[in-house]
């Protein structure tokens, strides 16, 4: 009777002869892992666990068995495919985005969630081939973003949350300010483009005074003075001039998708 140690530090998978089994009585522990059973050798990835006489060792550093000859099963269908899921988020305020379409993108093919993103912004897209992805992502409303070099592992779920950014809309311009009585009256010209020039909808301007000169004034509802919906372009804050008259500054507001 022969007695045969196997020392393995990984796990090993035959890429060769998937879906047989191989009598033999030789294995090599020094990379690249090579099996030699009847004459025949078969390199081996170290991707996935293997079976040898029902034993699984793909978690253990050592393994012995006494049966010689011994069989090695090779078939590893089960683990050449993975998933993959996350959350789709507002990148400007972290909330969920739900309805987003999510695909991806690979050596293989295009494999998508056919439910898109749900009510929390949880997407899955199950039955992947393994390799390297990229993860593309839309949603009408936001700017489309990918993220590139997504592993997908062997019966393993990889984790990929996306952020999809929402339209910035220009700073306002021509800014007018005038005084009628203690009144001060705004009026400025309206906001059509976004910030990288394409067009957005503009749902209203939100109106803030602060004593801070422009470069030192951040916009917060400690200074929020009002608002007005869009199209409208004027603002009056009444006896404004009963306090110290500061700076203002107004905001374009694009609609939440």
């Amino acid at each position: 009777m022969e007695r045969l140690s196997i020392t393995i530090a990984i796990c090993a998978t035959l890429i060769t002869g998937a879906g047989n089994t191989y009598a033999g009585t030789h294995f090599s522990n020094s990379p690249p892992f090579t099996f030699s059973l009847l004459d025949i050798t078969f390199d081996a990835t170290t991707s996935s666990p293997f079976l040898l006489n029902t034993l699984d060792i793909a978690s253990s550093t050592s393994a012995s068995t006494e049966s010689s000859p011994f069989t090695l099963n090779t078939d590893t269908s089960e683990y050449r495919e993975g998933t993959i899921n996350g959350y789709v988020l507002n990148a400007a305020i972290g909330y969920s985005v739900t309805g987003a379409s999510i695909s991806a993108i690979g050596p293989t093919g295009t494999y998508q969630d056919p439910d898109g993103s749900d009510q929390q912004g949880f997407y899955q897209i199950t039955d992947v081939p393994i390799g390297t992805y990229q993860m593309s992502t839309s949603r009408t409303g936001y700017y489309p973003n990918s993220i590139h070099n997504v592993v997908i592992y062997p019966n393993h779920v990889t984790r990929s949350n996306i952020f999809l950014p929402p339209p910035i809309p220009r700073t306002i311009s021509g800014l007018v300010i005038s005084v009628l009585g203690n009144d001060a009256i705004l009026s400025w010209s309206p906001v059509s483009l976004d910030t990288v020039g394409n067009p957005v909808q503009i749902s209203s301007y939100k109106v803030y005074r602060s004593p801070f000169e422009p470069l030192l004034f951040v916009p917060s509802i400690h200074n929020y003075v009002g608002m007005v919906s869009h199209p409208t372009t004027t603002f009056t804050e009444q006896n404004a001039l009963q306090d110290s008259l500061g700076f203002y500054k107004v905001t374009a507001v694009a609609p939440n998708p």
